[in-house]
C-alpha cells in the first residue's frame, strides 16, 4: 500500500511537470488515461456520413441510396467500407504517426475508435476472419512495423476472430504509389496479392484492414485474390478515406 501510494504520488508529480502527450499531435492530453487531446479526439471520433460501398464522404457524388459515382465507375469487388474520416487534418496526421515504429499504442487507439463507431454493424454481420493488407515479402527484412497489422490484430481481438499470418501475401514489390496517377496506381496493384492458405478463407466473410483507401486499387486487388480463393465476401476497414484522384 505504501509503495503504491508513493508511486502514485511520484507519477502525479511527473504528470504535472510533463503532462501526458497526445498520441497524434503531441500536445498535452489533460487526462492521463486518454490517448488523445480534446481536439484530436473530437476530430477522430466525429461520425461522418459516407458511401457504404467505398467510404467516400457525403457530398462527393453520393446519392441518397449510398451508391456513389466512384463505386459506379470503379466496380469495386469489396462489399462495404468503414472509415473514421477523410484523409485530411488530424486524421491524416494520425495515419502518418501510426506508420512510425513504436506507435503501437496509437494503432490500438485508432482501432478502438473504429470498433466503437461500427461495432453495431459488425454485430449484425460479423466478419469471420480479419486480414491486414500485407507488405511485400522482401520488405519484411527491414520493415518490422505495420500499422495495418496493428489495426487488424486489435479489431480481431474485439471481434473475437482470428487474424492469421501467411494467408494473404504480397510476394513481390510494387512501385511506390506516391505521386502516381489514379490509373497508374490501379495498374501497379493488379495481381499483387496471393492467397497461400485458401482453406483459411473458404466460404468466409473477410474484413480487410488497411490505414488508407485512396483509389481502392490495393484493396481491389487483395479482394480479387480472396474471392478467387473462395472467400464468400470481403469488406474493408480503414482509418482514412482519401478522395483525391
Amino acid at each position: 500500500m505504501f509503495v503504491a501510494g508513493v508511486r502514485s504520488f511520484l507519477q502525479a508529480g511527473l504528470d504535472w511537470c510533463y503532462p501526458p502527450a497526445c498520441l497524434v499531435c503531441g500536445e498535452a492530453r489533460g487526462e492521463e488515461s486518454a490517448p488523445f487531446c480534446a481536439a484530436c479526439g473530437n476530430e477522430l471520433s466525429a461520425p461522418r456520413a459516407a458511401c457504404l460501398g467505398c467510404g467516400v464522404p457525403l457530398g462527393l457524388g453520393l446519392r441518397p441510396d449510398n451508391d456513389c459515382a466512384l463505386c459506379r465507375g470503379e466496380g469495386f469487388r469489396f462489399a462495404r467500407t468503414w472509415a473514421l474520416g477523410e484523409y485530411d487534418g488530424r486524421v491524416r496526421l494520425a495515419v502518418h504517426r501510426a506508420k512510425q515504429a513504436g506507435s503501437d499504442a496509437l494503432g490500438h487507439a485508432l482501432a478502438e475508435i473504429l470498433w466503437q463507431r461500427y461495432q453495431a454493424d459488425w454485430q449484425i454481420q460479423t466478419p469471420e476472419l480479419v486480414l491486414p493488407i500485407p507488405f511485400a515479402m522482401g520488405s519484411l527484412l527491414w520493415r518490422r512495423h505495420s500499422s495495418a497489422w496493428i489495426l487488424a490484430e486489435r479489431l480481431a481481438e474485439r471481434l473475437g476472430r482470428s487474424c492469421p499470418r501467411g494467408v494473404l501475401v504480397k510476394p513481390f514489390f510494387t512501385p511506390r504509389q506516391t505521386g502516381r496517377s489514379r490509373t497508374v496506381r490501379k495498374q501497379q496493384q493488379r495481381g499483387a496479392f496471393q492467397v497461400w492458405r485458401p482453406k483459411a478463407v473458404q466460404d468466409k466473410a473477410v474484413l480487410l484492414v488497411d490505414d488508407v483507401l485512396t483509389t481502392g486499387g490495393t484493396c481491389q486487388s487483395a479482394t480479387r485474390a480472396l474471392l478467387a480463393a473462395g472467400a464468400a465476401r470481403v469488406d474493408v476497414a480503414v482509418v482514412a478515406r482519401a478522395t483525391g484522384r
